[in-house]
């Protein structure tokens, strides 16, 4: 089995369900929360890209993540809240009230594209390497949060891989799950 392929073709699924699951979205639909206490959906449609972000371009590469480029200036009153892990609901709340459907999937494309490219030129060998993620994320003072550490602390000492497995895309199913449910019950004749 072709490794990177195959991780490839995880990495574009994600991005194509994400265009999938949201490009029918309407504004009140964006800014639903069906049930008390679940995260509104564009709170959850912005996570998705921002964990694969901070998951491939700081956690493994240890360079600077999308959201933080002069494309994204916009956000920097998101950067306090990094990806969203942790965060209160009424944090997450804001950043759902703060990015728009249009701007997420433009961002979602640069990422995901941003991480073809880093895939097409590593090397099998290249997936193995664990890296000191503590170090990497010290001068991220969004990364240092009690509720970010608690979310990710089983991720520590963990291969690149493994990274891009778990938090990369599996993660990003699970959401992708969550969010196709809650257009679901939103849509339901009552």
């Amino acid at each position: 089995m072709d490794t990177i392929a195959y991780l490839q073709k995880q990495f574009a699924n994600l991005n194509n369900g994400l265009h999938g699951l949201a490009n029918d979205l309407t504004a009140d639909e964006w800014m639903a929360r069906p049930i008390p206490g679940q995260n509104l959906i564009g709170f959850l449609a912005w996570h998705l890209p921002r964990t694969q972000d901070m998951f491939v371009q700081t956690w493994i590469r240890g360079e600077t993540e999308v959201a933080h480029t002069d494309r994204w200036q916009g956000w920097k009153p998101l950067k306090e809240f990094g990806i969203g892990a942790g965060v209160t609901l009424e944090e997450a709340d804001a950043i759902a009230h703060t990015v728009s459907k249009a701007e997420v999937l433009e961002y979602a494309d640069e990422v995901y594209q941003t991480i073809s490219d880093w895939l097409g030129e590593c090397g099998k060998d290249a997936l193995e390497q664990c890296f000191d993620y503590h170090q990497r994320l010290a001068v991220f003072p969004e990364y240092q949060t009690p509720g970010f550490t608690r979310e990710v602390k089983h991720l520590f000492n963990r291969p690149v891989w493994d990274i891009l497995m778990r938090p990369c895309t599996t993660h990003i199913y699970r959401h992708q799950g969550e969010i196709e449910v809650v257009k679901e019950m939103l849509r339901r004749p009552r």
